[in-house]
């Protein structure tokens, strides 16, 4: 595994009204990251509710109006912003359950998610049923770093009895989704700032890092996969005089590092080549890393196409046209065994039949047996395809091992899956 040196991902997600929104807000505002002309429209915009700040943070990513009017976030919101050391981009997921399809959207490219609890609703130390549930999907997505912000500690006299009891509840549904991820939990209060950027005199016994210290202590220990994967998204050719003729390769480096003379081979052909020259950016280079979108030359013409995938010459890879996939509904038609889907995976989409085998009750975390699913629903299924594919698994490869499934008469997309 290599260190991940690309701008870092993390989503705030858990129950309509915890303050997600305020909570980016506030990181915002204490880092300096707004423009004065911001600032104006946010002091006039209407259905502010104004707080000692003069404007309501929240509306920093609620930007759409009904979202101001209804107060809460419809879409998934992104910002960004700096320290010395980092660049960090925020996507805001909605709380509401209405629009869990949009937190798996904003989840998917995640490197660290950020889980907010509202300490002011919590009763006997059960988490709400949209927590759970957004829980529940970073553990499908794998999110190997899990910060818990337990909000609006100033509505419940910053009790550390009760942060503790959430952290509890919190680390025993973890274990009950058998999701071990690397957890910090920290009490905060995002509208008054309390813990964000430093620790606050209100918590004085909470002795670890504020809510931005965690946040760059998490980046240090993000890593990649150092296996290669691109997939073929174009096939260039120059035909020109027969001497001259070339043949290139257009792709975005998903994982490992590509370089000059290296030894790859193309799935599923399994031949194998030399990179003779690497172009990105309109610049030649000798090597190329993760999230690079690079024109490649080979030592000699294979027969790629769009949808191969590059990998490593000596890599022993599974192709399957059948396997089991975690799968996430995102249309608001039902899935239906009848219609026909297409799979999208990668660059490549190929005809499928997928068979519903159980869906996951969010509050009770236990898989009950069907052959449909609904909207926001999760569970796992079957999938079959008309030829094979790359089936990487989604804990080690998540851009390889995810699929899109589209559905082929309205053209929407049905459904997120993952392979096991």
């Amino acid at each position: 595994m290599i260190a991940k040196k690309s701008p870092i991902r993390f989503i705030t997600a858990g129950s309509v009204d915890d303050g997600k929104s305020t909570l980016i807000g506030r990181l915002l505002f204490d880092t300096k990251f707004i423009l004065n002309d911001q600032i104006k429209n946010l002091e006039s915009a209407k259905n502010n509710r104004a707080n000692f700040e003069s404007f309501d943070l929240s509306f920093l990513t609620d930007g759409l109006e009904s979202e101001r009017e209804q107060g809460i976030t419809i879409d998934v919101a992104y910002r960004y912003f700096n320290t010395p050391t980092n660049k960090f981009i925020i996507a805001d997921c909605p709380g509401h359950e209405q629009y869990t399809r949009n937190m798996v959207t904003g989840a998917s490219n995640a490197d660290i998610a950020v889980i907010l609890v509202d300490a002011s609703k919590v009763k006997d130390g059960s988490l709400l049923e949209q927590t759970r549930r957004h829980t529940l999907i970073i553990s499908l997505l794998k999110i190997k770093t899990v910060i818990l912000a337990v909000n609006k500690m100033d509505l419940v006299n910053f009790s550390e009895a009760l942060f503790t009891e959430i952290f509890d509840s919190f680390q025993k549904l973890l274990r009950d989704l058998n999701f071990f991820p690397k957890c910090s939990a920290i009490p905060i209060s995002a509208l008054q700032g309390d813990n964000i950027i430093s620790n606050s005199k209100r918590t004085k016994w909470y002795e670890s890092f504020s809510f931005l210290e965690l946040l760059e202590k998490s980046s240090k220990s993000i890593r990649i996969n150092d296996q290669l994967r691109l997939p073929i998204q174009y096939v260039l050719r120059w035909d020109g005089e027969k001497h001259n003729s070339q043949r290139a390769y257009a792709g975005r480096v998903e994982s490992g590092v590509l370089s000059k003379n290296r030894l790859v081979k193309s799935f599923p052909s399994e031949i194998s080549s030399r990179i003779d020259r690497i172009v990105y950016l309109g610049k030649e280079i000798d090597s190329a890393t993760a999230g690079q979108n690079v024109i490649l030359w080979l030592n000699k013409d294979l027969d790629i196409s769009r949808g191969d995938v590059l990998i490593e010459s000596n890599d022993r890879v599974v192709s399957s046209k059948t396997f089991l996939a975690k799968i996430a509904w995102l249309d608001s038609l039902p899935f239906n065994s009848s219609s026909r889907y297409i799979l999208k995976h990668n660059t490549k989409e190929i005809q499928a039949k997928i068979s519903i085998v159980n869906k996951i009750n969010p509050v009770t975390l236990k898989s009950v047996s069907t052959d449909t699913l609904t909207i926001n629903e999760i569970g796992e299924a079957s999938v079959k395809v008309s030829q094979a594919i790359l089936a990487d698994s989604f804990e080690k490869f998540a851009t390889t091992g995810s699929l899109i499934l589209i559905d082929k008469i309205t053209n929407q997309t049905a459904a997120a899956l993952m392979i096991k």
